[in-house]
């Protein structure tokens, strides 16, 4: 009879932890940026960089190298990511 109880008290507990789970890889940096950055610069990636495979930082060490020809938006994202 114990376990009818237990189970909204798990639901009331876990809840707030997989909330918090969520949020935190939102946040997190991921490598291949952020919807906005990846929107940023796809049409560059497409334009300079179509034959590197993207993984590994490799499609953002090409579009650093390409930074001076880079549209505003992405030049913009390739320097907050440090390139």
């Amino acid at each position: 009879m114990r376990m009818i109880h237990a189970l909204p008290l798990a639901f009331f507990v876990m809840v707030p932890l997989l909330g918090t789970v969520v949020l935190a890889q939102q946040q997190q940096p991921q490598e291949n940026g952020t919807a906005a950055e990846r929107m940023a610069c796809t049409a560059d990636y497409q334009k300079f960089c179509a034959g590197v495979s993207p993984g590994d930082g490799r499609a953002l060490a090409c579009l650093s190298r390409q930074k001076a020809k880079l549209s505003p938006a992405c030049r913009a994202v390739i320097e907050k990511r440090g390139g």
